[in-house]
């Protein structure tokens, strides 16, 4: 028996990895994914709500027909402000091109979603996610844009935390739990 569910692409992570997300994840779970993929339908069975946020509109499209037979995700599209270009001497070789910086002005509105949520019943209330998982674009802004809609206990999960120093900020903010692999587990401070 496979760690994933084979009639839907691997998830961009390792068994290890995903182990240890789906650890923190049950029927009682309203899940934040910030950067939709293969991880999405993997994830959708193991929780009640997987709110998934995209930028990507031909990407988003796709990840969206992969998770047609799940009534517990909501997928929302979010352009970027600005597009991306790789900058010079960058490498522009597959491996590569994911992990250069985005500009602020590029994601402006893609970090920033979560403060556009709040509670259904209580509109003044933002809307809570018990646990967010961040591997898309912006890392750092989003996990610090997200604060408001954690519970106490809620974490956080950021896909390829040690390899990119610049989402170390994230521990002014929040208290490393645990990594495994290259993810990165995280409350908020107190």
């Amino acid at each position: 028996m496979s760690w994933y569910d084979e009639r839907f692409p691997k998830p961009e992570m390792t068994e290890e990895e995903f182990t240890f997300l789906a650890s923190d994840l049950n029927q009682y779970t309203h899940l934040l994914e910030y950067g939709s993929g293969h991880s999405t339908p993997n994830l959708a069975p193991l929780v009640k709500e997987l709110t998934t946020v995209d930028h990507h509109p031909e990407w988003y499209e796709k990840v969206k027909g992969m998770c047609e037979e799940f009534d517990n995700v909501r997928h929302v599209l979010v352009p970027l402000n600005k597009p991306r270009v790789i900058p010079d001497g960058w490498s522009k070789t597959p491996e590569a091109r994911y992990g250069f910086p985005t500009p602020w002005e590029c994601v402006v509105d893609y970090a920033t979603w979560p403060m556009t949520q709040h509670q259904p019943m209580r509109p003044e209330l933002p809307r809570k996610w018990n646990v967010v998982f961040i591997d898309g674009r912006a890392r750092q802004w989003v996990g610090e844009f997200v604060r408001p809609n954690l519970w106490g206990n809620s974490v956080v999960f950021v896909h390829d935390y040690p390899e990119r120093e610049r989402y170390f900020t994230l521990e002014n903010s929040y208290d490393k739990i645990e990594v495994v692999g290259t993810l990165a587990k995280f409350k908020l401070k107190v």
